[in-house]
């Protein structure tokens, strides 16, 4: 990881209040931990994509099992109809 990434990172760290002390440790160290929060956030932004991925697999799933309600439901009025007026039909 780049000096770059790790300076945007950190500032990432003190933007959201997190508490953190580096006095003390040394720049191998820092950058150890910096890599870390980056790994960590990298799982994160991967797993939220996946889920997000999933999400909309269920949506589209979800839009295609009410369209298929909606149709049975539509052939079922125009069965009961049809039935109603071959029972209309025989009692005449």
């Amino acid at each position: 990881m780049d000096k770059k990434n790790n300076y945007k990172i950190l500032e990432y760290i003190q933007n959201s209040k997190i508490p953190i002390t580096l006095k003390g440790y040394s720049t191998f160290e820092i950058d150890r931990m910096l890599e870390k929060i980056y790994t960590d956030i990298s799982i994160l932004l991967n797993d939220l994509e996946v889920e997000q991925k999933q999400n909309q697999e269920l949506q589209n799933q979800l839009k295609k099992t009410q369209t298929k309600k909606e149709q049975l439901e539509f052939d079922l009025i125009r069965l009961k109809t049809q039935l109603s007026e071959i029972k209309k039909g025989k009692n005449e």
